[in-house]
């Protein structure tokens, strides 16, 4: 797929994003003194992100981070790793999110897959408004 580079700023220390020709976020270089790590985004055929990845330019083979994206219809509900954070067998939830009947993020979890998938944070939303 061909690559449409985004801006360039003239700080070397800015991220610098990277679209497709639909203008989907495919890639973020974040710049570093002595190289660059990469934040990359897979699509499925339906536009939503399938997978996010990481790892150091000229290093790619070598994931520092790989999750895989759940969905039940068009919500998310989880983010999916393997241990310390691959995409190797027996991935679980690294991050599960739950929804109200009404398909707002009402409750989010995050689990650590470098220590066996502890639960390690949860953050709850609340909607004011509307008739309340």
């Amino acid at each position: 797929m061909p690559r449409v580079k985004g801006r360039r700023h003239p700080d070397k220390d800015t991220p610098q994003y990277n679209y497709d020709q639909d203008g989907l976020l495919i890639e973020i270089e974040y710049p570093y003194e002595n190289g660059a790590e990469l934040e990359v985004f897979e699509y499925d055929e339906s536009g939503r992100i399938a997978a996010r990845w990481r790892a150091v330019r000229g290093n790619e083979g070598h994931k520092l981070e790989y999750l895989r994206y759940r969905y039940d219809g068009e919500l998310l509900v989880a983010k999916v790793s393997g241990e310390r954070g691959s995409n190797e067998l027996g991935t679980q939830d690294a991050y599960r999110f739950y929804y109200d009947e009404e398909q707002r993020l009402v409750k989010e979890k995050k689990f650590d897959p470098n220590f066996g998938f502890q639960q390690v944070s949860r953050s709850e939303y609340l909607y004011i408004g509307e008739g309340e």
